[in-house]
């Protein structure tokens, strides 16, 4: 089978929540029905991630800045997988690099919250490679804009009206 035949068995669920700490919701989130669960924007304290952790049921990993911005985190399905292990915790809360096996394939998942400043965003990037193989599959709020004209920020976008 091909890497993306796995994927289509796997359900896969990548959402920045943007801050959000409050327990109804966070349980809401992660009721969701997904195998693997890829979060952005966790701006979690430890009270909260063992809430959550505890909510899930299965392997959760965390990489949150201690700024409480940024911040990402991992849920992967208990009895689902062969195994999940943690390569990478990126301490700013911006990557978590995990490597998990499913049906005797080993893959590596990455959650990413990049940068919006530009810069700052394109180092990100190019720190990745080493990581990256061919049974890599990258997720999450890339902060990319595709095309200048509809770049900006929610701002830009509530100032300017209908």
């Amino acid at each position: 089978m091909s890497f993306l035949v796995y994927f289509l068995m796997i359900k896969l669920l990548s959402l920045n929540i943007r801050g959000v700490y409050r327990m109804d919701k966070v349980s809401e989130i992660l009721n969701e029905p997904c195998d693997i669960l890829c979060l952005q924007e966790v701006r979690w304290d430890a009270e909260t991630c063992a809430a959550a952790e505890k909510l899930w049921g299965g392997s959760v990993f965390y990489a949150v800045s201690p700024l409480r911005s940024a911040g990402v985190a991992v849920f992967f399905r208990s009895g689902v997988f062969d195994s999940v292990n943690l390569r990478v915790a990126d301490p700013a809360g911006r990557k978590l690099i995990v490597e998990f096996e499913w049906a005797r394939k080993k893959m590596r998942l990455f959650n990413l919250y990049a940068s919006n400043v530009e810069k700052e965003r394109k180092i990100f990037f190019r720190s990745l490679r080493p990581f990256v193989t061919e049974d890599s599959l990258l997720v999450g709020d890339l902060n990319t804009v595709l095309s200048p004209d509809v770049g900006g920020t929610s701002t830009d976008a509530q100032e300017s009206g209908p």
